[in-house]
């Protein structure tokens, strides 16, 4: 009989709630908000009183425990607000003693240092040898370590920044930031008043891991620092209460009542980040502009110290239109540049002044006056100094024709203009200046050529003319003595120191092009 009634009195309880239950979804989410709100208060926390739906003191106090003990820290991370620098130290405490070592000789100080004492080749050789043994000490096993540690770092960083005073001020806006000399007193606010907040702090607060190595965390910012940013101890009950809470999804039942959002679940920023691949490349990509700084700076100096013992202090502008000047107008429209102003203007004032003068008389005198054994062997030097005149002549015309009203300066005119915004002038125009970039180009390393020729020839002139009277190229050096207007000795040696200086001035601007 008990039985019985007892059947009978769940059926009419279900039918009851059948008749009466509603899928009415604000219904249904009301009732599984007050269920979530059952759960929460079984935690014991008091963080939330569903009746009045407001967050109670006891989390306020909670924030407000742990805003004073990461009160250091923040500190400690306002001083540091460079991320690089941040970066950097990781890094650098990371190094071993060979590898500081190895570090510091990459440095710019160091490499300039080294330059002052050997040659460029030899530096370069130094630099980069160091470059593969600091670079080959970091294996994917210590570089994925390095890189755990920095984000253990960006996660205790993330968290200790977090903006607690903020969420405390809402509980007692008589609350001073970073005072906890006076006592606050905390009252229960809305919940809604702090649902973004909390949201945003379990975002940054479930990165934490509770196993990380937070030893080396804390003992690194002892090292930069002096002290531990917060007590070990203390940590670890932070993050013992946190791992609690977060079992215990207090903080996600607490948002989920603060938004009226059964649903809710959080989204965790977790840190990102690769601090060792990026240093290595600086500290490679750092040393090696270093070295081309250096070469370029030897380079200028090298050609500065050519063009002193070719031209005197100024060179001067020989040509009018293969020129920088119009570069910028190329620049402006996006365009390729004219490549080789500087060595043709040297060039076409190498011939100018030097060629066809102090050049000329030597080889007139040599040439025309001088009996040469046989005829072939004053050919080769015949047909130079002939072709260096002739370069002379075509750079002139080839300049003329790049003139605004020349052949192909009047083409470069004309499509300028338009090159921005038509796909077919900024063809033309680069076709233009790329054909006269390979001219250019062209004169300057047959000219070298016809140089060495002449420069070679000279040379065994002059050791023909220290064999006289058995002298086999030219049989008439006495009579050639005669006729020169300084000694033919002085005269060719600096011929060939001239032509030696400029064929290295030419190989400085195109030796590896």
């Amino acid at each position: 009989m008990g039985k019985s009634t007892e059947s009978s009195g769940n059926f009419f309880a279900k039918l009851f709630a059948s008749l009466f239950s509603s899928s009415d979804p604000e219904v249904l989410k009301k009732k599984e908000l007050k269920n979530i709100a059952k759960s929460l208060s079984k935690t014991h926390n008091n963080f939330y009183k569903f009746s009045s739906d407001e967050v109670e003191p006891g989390l306020a106090k909670l924030f407000y425990t742990i805003y004073k003990a990461i009160s250091p820290s923040q500190v400690m991370f306002q001083a540091m607000a460079n991320q690089n620098v941040l970066k950097s130290m990781v890094m650098t405490r990371s190094l071993s003693e060979k590898e500081a070592e190895l570090y510091q000789q990459l440095s710019e100080d160091s490499i300039r240092e080294k330059a002052k004492q050997m040659q460029y080749a030899q530096l370069s050789e130094s630099v980069n040898a160091a470059l593969e043994n600091f670079m080959g000490s970091f294996d994917m096993e210590r570089i994925n370590k390095i890189n755990a540690m920095y984000l253990n770092i960006l996660s205790y960083q993330a968290f200790c920044t977090y903006d607690f005073y903020f969420f405390l001020k809402k509980f007692d806006s008589s609350l001073r930031e970073r005072d906890f000399d006076t006592q606050p007193h905390f009252d229960a606010i809305n919940a809604e008043y702090v649902r973004e907040d909390l949201k945003d702090f379990v975002s940054i607060a479930w990165a934490l891991q509770k196993d990380t190595d937070w030893n080396s965390v804390m003992n690194f910012f002892k090292q930069i620092k002096g002290v531990e940013p917060i007590a070990a101890k203390t940590w670890n009950q932070i993050l013992n209460k946190l791992s609690s809470f977060r079992r215990a999804r207090v903080f996600e039942m607490l948002i989920k009542l603060a938004s009226k959002d059964p649903s809710y679940e959080p989204q965790i920023t977790m840190p990102a980040g690769n601090v060792v691949e990026p240093y290595l490349d600086k500290v490679k990509n750092d040393a090696l502009n270093v070295l081309s700084a250096l070469k370029n700076e030897q380079k200028k100096s090298k050609v500065d110290g050519i063009l002193s013992q070719l031209f005197g202090a100024d060179v001067g502008m020989r040509l009018k239109n293969y020129t920088d000047a119009i570069n910028s107008d190329f620049i402006k429209h996006k365009l390729i540049t004219y490549e080789y102003t500087q060595p043709l203007n040297y060039l076409k004032a190498f011939l100018l002044d030097f060629v066809k003068g102090s050049m000329r008389g030597f080889c007139d005198l040599v040439l025309i006056r001088g009996q040469w054994a046989t005829t072939p062997l004053s050919a080769p030097m015949s047909e130079a100094y002939n072709a260096l005149l002739e370069t002379s002549n075509a750079i002139t015309a080839f300049d003329d024709k790049l003139a605004e009203d020349g052949e192909i300066g009047i083409k470069i005119k004309t499509h300028i203009p338009s090159s921005l915004r038509s796909k077919d002038a900024a063809n033309i125009l680069s076709t233009l200046i790329e054909d006269a970039n390979d001219e250019a180009k062209g004169y300057i390393i047959s000219a070298s050529r016809d140089l060495i020729t002449i420069g070679k020839t000279i040379k065994a002139l002059l050791e023909d003319y220290a064999k006289m009277p058995k002298s086999e190229m030219i049989v008439n050096w006495k009579e050639l003595d005669k006729f020169a207007e300084e000694p033919i000795k002085e005269q060719g040696v600096t011929i060939y120191k001239m032509i030696y200086l400029f064929v290295q001035l030419m190989q400085s601007y195109i030796g590896n092009k």
